[in-house]
């Protein structure tokens, strides 16, 4: 099971990713540097002209004289109304344009400056003398739209109060022909007098409030700042643009590398091993992975310098004879995986002369045709003697192959035929290399208390930071963590190598 990653490690695995992702990082920000020089390439084509109108109150407007004049959500309708295709159909007229009410309003914007009775009015277009007309054109199509629905309600007010002053005339008329026939004196002419008196002051006071009417005025609001082109500055300027879609890439390399580093993302090089602190015992190609057993010829001539520097760094730094070592794989791929260098680490030690002797506990070990015979399994069961499972696979070099039951590898290295099978192996060889699957699958884990050290192979492009990242020191005790040996190939060959068949 993995282990929860600490602070440290996380930061490792995030440098790491960070390098890895050095050449897309710098890539992303050069293309959003670029995307952002054609942005504000754009948008310095275009000009934005700005104008301002102050708000007169007008009667039959939401924003009147009767009003406060600190209800702010009227100005939010007058701008609305700015927008509207009646103030546009009008924009037109004055510019003389047959023009969609759409792309008339599409280049317009209105804001309401905070506390005041002022609309703030920009045009954006591709021609600066373009964007000044349009924003002349709408200003003065507003106010005159302002000014045409307040006269158009007056007047009809004018019309309502007229009809019923002309009512109240025919009405007086009326009584006063009555009040000439009624007796004198009579109760009845007393009454009609009364409505006489009744109707006379309320066509005085319809007279008052048209008179009244008439005095309003009719002024909708003016202008107060007429229509020019506003300074771009450098908020609009291509180099911000550039340094803002330059800054954008960066950010969404360093985002991605912080996805990548948590989604365990593949190991790309000997930096990687570094980044999660272990040792790096040796590098190997994946070319000279192909270099298989010599039936008892000596592998010196075919030998790649890669497995001769990594058996220096080996027997260099573990000088103990016999050397016992458990070859396991970082990756936590199934059980019957053998590491890709067994061959080659074996015939490193052999090729200098060590008795070697190599340990198939994985199942997976390719045995160039002797697939079918005994070995491992036969002789931890006792049914044949382990000098009669050993097989010579070139000068100094003898492989013990999984046997014929392969399938029980697991249950017989339980039992304690392994730890002595173990020390008669040691009796035979100067290093006994045993072969297992992953570093934390069973089999290496029973092997790991019996021998001396523990190597690890890690494949680039196959094995996860975070699998390197849950191995320690301590993941291998009672044994001694020699390092990790990094197999470097393309990444393809790598992963169709498991299990890894030999040529």
């Amino acid at each position: 099971m993995a282990q929860e990653l600490g602070p440290s490690s996380r930061g490792m695995l995030l440098g790491a990713a960070l390098r890895r992702g050095l050449i897309l990082t710098i890539v992303l920000a050069v293309v959003g540097a670029a995307l952002g020089f054609v942005g504000g390439t754009l948008r310095a084509d275009s000009v934005t002209a700005r104008t301002a109108v102050l708000i007169a109150p007008l009667e039959g407007n939401p924003f009147s004289p009767d009003g406060s004049g600190e209800d702010l959500m009227n100005l939010l309708t007058e701008a609305e109304l700015v927008s509207s295709d009646a103030v546009a159909r009008l924009s037109a007229e004055k510019l003389g344009v047959a023009i969609a009410s759409e792309e008339l309003l599409a280049g317009l914007s209105v804001t309401v400056p905070p506390n005041t009775q002022i609309l703030e009015f920009e045009y954006t277009a591709t021609d600066g003398d373009m964007a000044v007309r349009r924003a002349d054109a709408f200003s003065e199509a507003y106010l005159d739209y302002r000014r045409a629905r307040s006269e158009g309600r007056s007047n009809e007010l004018t019309e309502r109060i007229e009809a019923q002053i002309e009512q109240r005339v025919q009405e007086v008329d009326r009584l006063f022909r009555d009040l000439d026939e009624a007796p004198i004196p009579s109760q009845e002419r007393t009454l009609l007098q009364g409505q006489i008196d009744s109707v006379s002051t309320q066509i005085g006071q319809l007279r008052t409030t048209l008179s009244e009417m008439g005095m309003g005025s009719s002024d909708p609001g003016q202008v107060i700042t007429p229509a020019a082109i506003s300074s771009s500055g450098f908020l609009n300027s291509r180099a911000l643009y550039s340094l803002g879609g330059l800054i954008l890439g960066l950010i969404a390399g360093l985002v991605l590398a912080v996805l990548r580093s948590e989604r365990n993302a593949s190991i790309q090089g000997v930096d990687d091993i570094e980044a999660a602190s272990l040792p790096l015992l040796g590098q190997v190609r994946f070319s000279d992975l192909g270099v298989g057993p010599t039936r008892g010829e000596s592998s010196a001539s075919t030998f790649g310098s890669s497995w001769r520097q990594l058996r220096v760094s080996l027997l260099t730094q573990f000088r103990k004879r016999p050397l016992t070592i458990l070859l396991a794989s970082a990756s936590d791929i199934p059980e019957s995986q053998c590491p890709l260098s067994s061959w080659g680490m074996a015939e490193a030690t052999a090729s200098g002369t060590l008795d070697t002797i190599l340990v198939d506990a994985s199942g997976g070990l390719p045995q160039g045709g002797t697939d079918s015979h005994p070995g491992l399994t036969e002789v931890l069961r006792g049914q044949i003697e382990l000098s009669e499972a050993l097989v010579r696979a070139g000068d100094h070099l003898r492989v013990l192959p999984a046997g014929m039951a392969k399938e029980d590898i697991e249950d017989l290295l339980f039992s304690p035929s392994t730890s002595k099978l173990i020390d008669e192996v040691k009796r035979l060889a100067d290093v006994v290399l045993i072969v297992a699957g992953p570093i934390r699958g069973s089999r290496a884990r029973v092997i790991t208390t019996m021998v001396d050290v523990v190597i690890v192979e890690a494949a680039g492009g196959v094995t996860g930071m975070q699998e390197l990242a849950n191995m320690s020191t301590q993941a291998v005790e009672p044994a001694e963590l020699g390092g990790v040996i990094y197999v470097d190939g393309p990444r393809r060959l790598l992963a169709r190598s498991v299990p890894y068949a030999r040529s």
